[in-house]
Order: C-alpha cells, then structure tokens, then sequence
C-alpha cells in the first residue's frame, strides 16, 4: 500500500484530504498503482474510474462496460491494466493508457464477483465470488484455467508475495491457503473466527497472514504452517471488512464497518494507533476511557445507559449528557444491554459468556451470573419483568427467572442466536439466527410454533407494537415482514440498498420469497 497524504499520526488522528468527485453512487472498492500515483475506484454507478493520487484529478473518462456495480478493482504489476469484478458476475480487463477494455468479459461465474488480484508476474487473474469458487484465468487471453471450490460464498482473496499460494475468506468461518500451481489446499482450513471471515491478507515478506471477520476480531497465521500467532485481536465494534500490511511489514492495518481505522503490531498483537475514526465519531460523552459496545434508552427517554471497552456501565442524563452514575462490571467486554419495562433494572450480556443483573438506582449486581457457552448477543425482558431473555453464540436462546436465578427453558438453533425479543403479550418469542431462520416459541412450555426461512443469516428481528406482525433483516440486505400468527410473508423482499453506514434507501422488488 504505497504512502498517501492521509497518514496515521502518533497522536491518533487523521488528515483529511479532498474528497475525490466524480461517482455518482457509492463507491465500493479501490486500489493503488503499484507506483503509487494513480488510484481506480470502482462503484454503484457501474464505473471504473482512474484518479490522480496526489491531485484528486480524475484521469480520463470513466471506464463503462459493466452491467451492474463494480465489487472489485486491482492493477496488474506493471500499472498498465486494471481487472475489474461486478455484481453482473462478470470480470473485465482495462487498458490504462487506452482508457478501454482490453480482455474480457470473463464469464465462469455464477454469482457476483467480489475479489479479484493479479499474480506477481501479471500472468494470472484469480477472482473470488459469491457463487463459492475462486477462479484463475489466463490474464492475456482470458482462458479460465482453474476452479477451487469452497462450500460457502468467498468474500476476499490475497495472493503471496511470490505468487505461489492464495488465501481465501469465506462466509464458513474458515481461511484456506490454496497452492496456485496444483489447485489443491497447501493447509488444512484454518479454524479460529466465531463468525465469516471478510478479508485475508499477506505481509510482504510472506510469513504471516492476516484475517478479518464478522465477529469483530483479527487473526495473524503463520503462512507456511498455518499455527496462530496472534490473536483473535479485539477491539473493532463491528465486522473487519478489510486488512492492508504496510510495506515494511511493520504495521498490519485494519479497517472495519464500525468506521474507524486501527494499526496493529504483527509480531505481539498490540493496536500501536487509533481507533481512528473515519467521520470524527468518538466515545466523547466524557467519562467512559474505551469505544462504546452497547447503548439502550430507559423507557422514559430521560437517561440513557452505556456500555464501553473499558468494562464499566454508564447512566447519562439524556438531555444535559452528564454522568448520573458509573457501574465498575470487571467482566469481560459487555455486547448488548436491555433495560426492564420499569427502569429499575439493567440486563447486560457479555463475551465471557454471562447476562447479568443490575440495580439501576444503586448500581449492585442483583441477579445473575446467567451462563451460555459462549458470548451473549442478545437480551430482552419479559413484559411483566420477571424473566430474561438471552440469545447467544452458542446457539441457544435462554428464558432466566429473576427470582430464583435459574434457567427455565433453553430452545436451539443449528447456528449462532443473534437477536430476542418476547412478544407484547408474552406469550411467545422469536429468536433470529446465523442458520437463516427467526423461529417463534410458546414462552411457557418452548415448543416451536413457526419457523421463518430467510435466504441469508438473520441478524435482526422485532415484533410490532401489536404483535400481530413481525420484521427481519438478513445478512443478504433483504427486510421481510410476516404474519406472527401463521408466519406467512406479508412484505418481501425490502432491499436494504446501503453499505456500511451510508444513507439507507429501500426499493420493493417483484419476488415474494
């Protein structure tokens, strides 16, 4: 990654160049010339376009040709071309200097294209893509040369500094190191992240390889054995979606959907910079000395109760932002809250595993110590104050009883709970799962009522005021809504058009499913 302007400082601040203008959607990826002085980006518009690094000038016209939005962008070695990779499943190959397409479209995959790199020597393609292959291809003639399967969609490649192996992250958990030569696994997957994995990358020495998940954390492999060195490193609030090595290998930089930017040490695991935070968003409402993990408002709207890094509770006054009381946890990082109908009680899940009970007047633990088998991501109250519910990654969805402190009804799922809530009643509740289901329950006795198959993992859902309805959001950016009775599907599917945290705008396609 060659310097730019913008650098990280010992401080932990960041410069702010001048935007670069020209795209007229969002932009999701870009790439450095290997000299350093040009710049592509490639967007929702459907363009490529190649920029000046040093001005922001754009050089040329926009490189048209894609069907649909630009997932990926890589120069070749030399600088003279850039490959691209669409939603439209295609691949394409630009002439710099000619401004035009110079090879392809490549066509083999089934699915959108979301990496693509070129080998050290320029004579190879290799694209990854939702349709679970990574496909290598002859860089000059466009021949497909080779396929490597995996059973889930790969959202990232890295290829090794000598050209040899190719590191894959993939929607299983899993990162593979595949020998480019033979097509075949060089390791057995490698098997640490809770979570899919978004992004891979090697060091320039080709020793290490870095690896990014949704589960928030960072993993440096030794790339030749495949042992973990570090790791996983925490610290990033939400998904890694992408890892960079500085050129000395000196510093592993990270980037995250939580929008800040962190520099880590590669050989102790240590964050040496940031969080640096991409639109200035800090932990600033004075008093917590770590990132936000978890805000909920009290019923009232009059407070507000805060989570942090540094393993304390916070009530603030909602209004004047001052610190009404501090709750010392000591436990480990807290994921999620859930405030009692009555404000007077506080429920908090962690990654060590436990929900817990405060007293939010005086601030004592009175309940608890609830425990899954693994983090806690979710917690709900019963309407009448007398349970907890608790989703986590165990795969399991727990109903607590307050006064006696024990567990009164377990229901499973094949895969991770990331998201309660009882219904208004309290006669039933849902649970939202990584195994692409929300499934009801009957509160009291735990039998399944009804099952709500989705395309993707569900990381949200939530029972209208009524209770008569219920809305979910998948990982694919489809929200769906359904009948909670007799779980039929009223509205769907609702495209979530964003990335990240940019501005949400929703369209209704045609299909129902």
């Amino acid at each position: 990654m060659p310097p730019s302007e913008t650098s990280l400082d010992s401080g932990g601040s960041a410069g702010t160049p001048k935007p670069f203008e020209g795209h007229t959607a969002d932009v999701l990826a870009v790439a450095y010339s290997p000299d350093g002085t040009l710049i592509a980006s490639g967007s929702w518009d459907k363009t490529i376009r190649i920029w000046n690094s040093k001005t922001g000038s754009q050089v040329g016209k926009p490189l048209e040709g894609h069907g649909f939005s630009v997932y990926a962008v890589a120069f070749s070695p030399d600088g003279r071309r850039i490959v691209s990779g669409s939603k439209d499943y295609m691949l394409r190959a630009w002439d710099v200097g000619m401004q035009e397409c110079a090879v392809g479209p490549l066509e083999g995959h089934t699915e959108a294209v979301t990496s693509v790199q070129y080998s050290p020597d320029g004579q190879r393609i290799v694209s990854a893509s939702s349709d679970h292959t990574i496909r290598l291809w002859d860089a000059q003639s466009g021949e497909s040369i080779g396929t490597l399967q995996h059973p889930d969609e790969v959202m990232h490649i890295s290829l090794s500094p000598c050209g040899q192996r190719i590191g894959s992250a993939c929607n299983d958990r899993l990162v593979r190191v595949w020998d480019m030569a033979s097509q075949r696994l060089a390791l057995p997957p490698l098997s640490e992240h809770k979570s899919e994995v978004d992004a891979v990358a090697y060091s320039p020495d080709g020793r290490l390889l870095a690896s990014g998940g949704r589960d928030w954390t960072i993993c440096l492999w030794d790339a030749i054995t495949g042992k973990l060195l570090e790791g996983p490193l925490k610290g990033h609030r939400l998904p890694v979606s992408n890892l960079a090595f500085t050129p000395d290998g000196q510093m592993l930089i990270s980037a995250s959907q939580d929008r800040s930017i962190r520099a880590w040490d590669p050989m102790t695991g240590d964050c040496l910079r940031g969080p640096i935070y991409i639109d200035g968003l800090t932990s600033s409402m004075s008093g917590h000395s770590g990132e936000f993990t978890a805000v909920r408002f009290i019923p009232d709207g009059s407070r507000l109760v805060s989570a942090s890094e540094d393993r304390t509770i916070r009530v603030w006054d909602s209004r004047t932002g001052s610190s009404l009381q501090v709750i010392e946890t000591q436990d480990s990082d807290i994921l999620t809250l859930s405030v009692s109908a009555d404000s007077s009680k506080l429920a908090s899940g962690s990654e060590d595993g436990m929900a817990r009970v405060w007293d939010l007047h005086t601030g004592t633990q009175i309940a608890g110590q609830y425990k899954h088998g693994d983090w806690v991501w979710s917690l709900c109250w019963s309407p009448d104050g007398r349970c907890i519910l608790s989703g986590s990654h165990d795969k399991t969805a727990r109903v607590w009883s307050i006064s006696s402190g024990k567990e009164v009804l377990k229901v499973n799922h094949s895969d991770a709970v990331y998201c309660v809530q009882y219904a208004p009643d309290g006669k039933t509740f849902l649970s939202a799962s990584s195994d692409s289901t929300v499934r009801i329950w009957n509160a009291s006795t735990g039998e399944l009522i009804q099952a709500l198959q989705h395309d993707a993992h569900v990381l949200v859902a939530a029972f209208s005021p009524d209770g008569l309805r219920i809305a979910s959001g998948a990982r694919s950016g489809y929200v769906r809504v359904w009948e909670a009775k007799s779980g039929k599907l009223l509205l769907g599917k609702v495209r979530v058009v964003s990335l990240s945290n940019a501005p949400t705008l929703l369209t209704l396609t045609g299909s129902g499913g």
